[in-house]
């Protein structure tokens, strides 16, 4: 049973980020917003969590602990930390029954140099 209200998780400090915050905090369906690391935008309408992304096992209890319902995997992270995060959405929060959306593979892509 999906809770009427939502606590969601998003993963990553970079603009794409904070921009998936600000979409994401306007839902109705929003009980809190959580961005782990978050940056000085995510700030402000959101809870930053100071967890360190590659650390799977404090990732999984800062999850519990904040009862989170929906993890995003943002697509700004860097491509160590990235693999890592799939890693993760797709082995530890399957087994720990923490609903997750990452990546797909042509996000996780790293983004082309603007000019």
């Amino acid at each position: 049973m999906v809770p009427e209200k939502l606590n969601v998780l998003i993963i990553g400090s970079g603009g794409r980020e904070h921009a998936l915050a600000s979409k994401v905090a306007m839902s109705p369906r929003l009980g809190q917003l959580f961005c782990m690391p978050g940056n000085a935008g995510t700030a402000s309408i959101a809870k930053n969590l100071d967890v360190d992304p590659s650390d799977h096992n404090a990732v999984i209890a800062a999850a519990k602990a904040n009862q989170i319902d929906f993890t995003i995997v943002g697509p700004e992270a860097a491509p160590s930390a990235l693999e890592s995060l799939t890693d993760l959405t797709t082995k530890d929060f399957a087994s720990s029954g923490q609903p997750r959306q990452p990546p797909d593979s042509k996000a996780t892509r790293p983004s082309p140099r603007r000019s």
